[in-house]
């Protein structure tokens, strides 16, 4: 008797496991060969262990496929390998086809996609209205840098990933939770020690103590006292804050002649649009999002500047021609510096920090050029990383040319540049991105000569974001230019 309970219990569970990883194939999509087979067994644990390099073996390993189903976390996800297929995807679906969960939003039996909502605070007046709060920021920075000077000292050494990962908490602390605070000098805050538990943390951080945690809580009381004073008191500040504030209360924040940063309506609780507990949600999402991508892009490329004589004269010629004033930097000069964006560019694509882009379907689709279905629920990942790095479509990938993104003399087109996302699944805040790292680097070679102090023995590892791994940290010798 008991032997039968044990076989019906065992045939129960292997009926159930093949139903899991027999999704793709009953589909009739093409899929990885599954269940006991030890090389399939080998690549579920990967792809929980090390999820993007996994992902970037199987990449390479199905080269004759332009899109193949694998299966991660119990679950299946549909590879798209294939830029001009991944391309025609994002074209054909719709807003309402793809979702990332994270920005999905319910109000009132209807159905939000908060990313759409948020793209007009990245618009160009908007960032103009924002640029005194980050040059503020910059400012704070060459007062640090200029203490460390003494009168016998001509040349200092300084951790650059460090600088510009203060600068970075710095200008986010300041446009999304309104925060006054010099970073430069106030070290230990609880902006900065929620970047440190982010970049440590681990699985029971996420699930159980993360919400709970007094750093949550401060940062949560921070963005309450600034909510309070600009909906109960009027302040206006322009900045992402002010603008989600604007949104919370069902103002116009489209970049149109009737915009301006006053908060015309505040709502009781119940009419607003966003609850106090969703704006936290969404600051603290922008918040990591944002330093993720400026810290580490601002960095990787400031190093990559470095290691490269050529590319930093460009950058030094570019500089002289727009006539940068040292003390202030308007927006218009900032964007005049286009070789700058080609090297931002190019960290990006070498280094992306988004490395895939992963959506899960949310109505059923057909592929393009196919008689396959995706149905609702299904996840497709397009590996951004692995398609940057493909000699296929760049001409030596891993190598640093900014240039690769510009026409050549003889008419023929540039590299396509996806570093960003793409079509409709683009990041809203890149032009943000850009002008932080734009400012970063201004300040750093307008006022020093730098160079960088042994790049033989850094690396730049990517276990879940690029980082650089020395030794002594990403050393740089600062020197003064002459006035």
């Amino acid at each position: 008797m008991w032997l039968l309970v044990h076989i019906f219990i065992f045939s129960l569970i292997f009926l159930g496991v093949h139903h899991v990883f027999s999704y793709w194939k009953r589909k009739r999509f093409p899929q990885e060969k599954t269940f006991l087979y030890w090389d399939f067994l080998k690549q579920l644990i990967r792809r929980e262990l090390q999820y993007v390099k996994a992902i970037n073996n199987d990449y390479r390993r199905f080269q004759s496929h332009s899109f193949i189903g694998i299966y991660c976390r119990w679950k299946p996800c549909l590879l798209i390998r294939d830029l001009s297929f991944a391309n025609s995807i994002i074209k054909s679906a719709s807003s309402y086809h793809f979702i990332n969960t994270k920005w999905d939003y319910s109000r009132n039996y209807r159905r939000y996609n908060l990313l759409e909502k948020l793209s007009p605070i990245f618009c160009k007046n908007q960032l103009e209205g924002m640029l005194p709060h980050i040059e503020k920021v910059g400012k704070n920075m060459l007062n640090y840098l200029n203490d460390q000077w003494r009168q016998d000292v001509k040349v200092i050494e300084v951790d650059a990933q460090y600088l510009i990962s203060t600068f970075v908490i710095n200008v986010l602390a300041n446009l999304i939770y309104g925060s006054e605070m010099d970073h430069f000098k106030q070290t230990d805050n609880a902006f900065k020690q929620h970047v440190n538990e982010k970049l440590r943390k681990t699985t029971a951080y996420n699930f159980f103590l993360r919400r709970n945690s007094s750093i949550a809580i401060n940062l949560h009381q921070i963005l309450l006292e600034n909510v309070q004073q600009r909906e109960l008191n009027g302040l206006i500040r322009k900045d992402i804050l002010q603008m989600l504030l604007k949104l919370r209360n069902g103002d116009n924040i489209e970049n149109n002649e009737k915009f301006t940063w006053y908060l015309n309506n505040v709502y009781n609780v119940r009419e607003k649009f966003l609850s106090l507990t969703k704006l936290t949600r969404i600051a603290e999402h922008l918040f990591d999002m944002g330093y993720e991508s400026m810290a580490i892009t601002a960095t990787l490329t400031l190093y990559e500047i470095l290691k490269d004589d050529d590319v930093r004269q460009r950058i030094m010629q570019e500089l002289e021609g727009c006539e940068l004033k040292k003390t202030c930097v308007n927006f218009e000069n900032l964007q005049k510096l286009k070789f700058m964006e080609l090297c931002i560019q190019e960290t990006t694509r070498k280094y992306p920090t988004v490395p895939l882009i992963e959506r899960q379907c949310c109505k059923d689709f057909k592929l393009p050029g196919t008689k396959l279905t995706m149905q609702e629920g299904d996840t497709v990942i397009i590996p951004l990383m692995a398609i940057q790095q493909d000699e296929k479509y760049y001409v030596n990938p891993l190598s640093y040319k900014p240039q690769r993104f510009v026409e050549t003399n003889n008419g023929e087109k540039g590299e396509v540049f996806i570093g960003f996302g793409l079509d409709a699944q683009i990041c809203v805040a890149q032009h943000l991105v850009k002008l932080v790292i734009k400012l970063i680097l201004v300040k750093f070679f307008l006022n020093y000569h730098l160079e960088a102090i042994d790049c033989t023995s850094m690396r730049v590892d990517y276990n879940r974001l690029a980082r650089i791994r020395s030794n002594k940290g990403f050393k740089v010798k600062l020197k003064l230019l002459e006035k």
